[in-house]
């Protein structure tokens, strides 16, 4: 056992481990250096877990099997839709967006003005969820998410969704750990606008819970969401760049030599469709802008390589909260 611990220490190729991670999914750190070994065959040969996919991506990151199968091959980003709204609420004007919620949410005024302030917010940043999940499906796009089968209370069963609030921050303060890996998934991490992580700060005092954000989703989406059965038992984090194609999870653990456990899985070629989709959405919802307006307001008026890095950054801020410090990672590039 320790000769496998002090193995640890030495290079391996195209691998990286999550040592700032802050959550409680991943391996035993004496099991790290033999999954990054079973990753690095696993990207000698990405064909052993790659299947083809030409859905808009929509599907969790979470690895857990889903109740009455597990054959769903759509691409996979963190909370499915829930990457692009967030996205999507951290380009909108935080001032203009309380304003509308008091138009379309009267709060009661026997509560605390902070308290009315963050119930305002909150219904309006479901109004958000609800809009763009509209918008998505009705273009055609796979509106997604998923619950558990033990979750209770507000909690949804979505780790992106339950841990909102904290994958903001961290998105916002924890710039190095997360450009180490959005550089390990090939995309510049400076990209990443100041005012977007100024916002993140900002939303992760308003945002509505796990379940509300589920059943947001529920309501638009064209089919029942997925239940996933069990425990988290993902071991490792594998992140493909290869267009068309997701990653099956449970070939993936098979293919690294740990074959019943599972993996996460975020598809990055992915961050490019739903960086368009919502850049238009964007456009649209906003309309013509001035450089003024955006200096005096918490405001980010994004361009599509923002968004991406946003997007990226999301995806990256979201492993680090739900994964332990032993997870190790791979890239499987095009």
């Amino acid at each position: 056992m320790a000769s496998r611990v002090a193995a640890r220490a030495a290079p391996y190729t195209g691998n990286m481990i999550l040592e700032s991670a802050q959550g409680a999914s991943g391996p035993q750190a004496t099991d790290t250096w033999e999954i990054a070994q079973g990753l690095n065959a696993l990207a000698a040969h990405p064909e052993a877990a790659r299947v083809p996919t030409h859905t808009f991506a929509a599907q969790c990151i979470d690895g857990r099997p889903a109740a009455g199968g597990d054959d769903l091959r759509v691409p996979r980003t963190a909370g499915g839709t829930v990457t692009a709204w967030v996205i999507d609420l951290l380009a909108n004007d935080a001032e203009s967006a309380f304003e509308t919620a008091k138009a379309r949410h009267p709060v009661a005024t026997d509560v605390p003005h902070a308290d009315r302030i963050r119930e305002a917010v909150s219904a309006a940043e479901l109004d958000e969820l609800t809009a763009l999940a509209r918008e998505l499906r009705g273009n055609g796009f796979l509106v997604f998410g998923h619950s558990d089968d033990h979750a209770t209370g507000t909690i949804s069963g979505c780790g992106a969704a339950d841990n909102l609030a904290h994958i903001l921050r961290v998105f916002a303060t924890a710039q190095e750990p997360i450009a180490e890996l959005l550089s390990e998934w090939t995309i510049d991490a400076s990209l990443i606008p100041r005012a977007a992580q100024q916002h993140a700060m900002a939303l992760a005092d308003t945002l509505p819970n796990g379940r509300q954000i589920i059943g947001a989703l529920a309501a638009i989406a064209p089919n029942p969401l997925p239940v996933l059965v069990g425990k988290h038992a993902e071991i490792a984090v594998v992140a493909n760049g290869a267009p068309n194609t997701t990653i099956d999870v449970a070939a993936a653990a098979a293919a690294i030599g740990w074959a019943g456990s599972r993996v996460f899985v975020v598809d990055t070629w992915a961050f490019t469709d739903i960086a368009e989709v919502v850049y238009q959405y964007v456009q649209r919802r906003e309309g013509p802008h001035s450089a003024s307006q955006s200096s005096e307001r918490l405001q980010w008026h994004p361009t599509r390589e923002e968004i991406h890095a946003c997007i990226a950054g999301f995806n990256a801020a979201t492993l680090l909260v739900l994964c332990n410090s032993s997870m190790p990672t791979v890239y499987l590039p095009a």
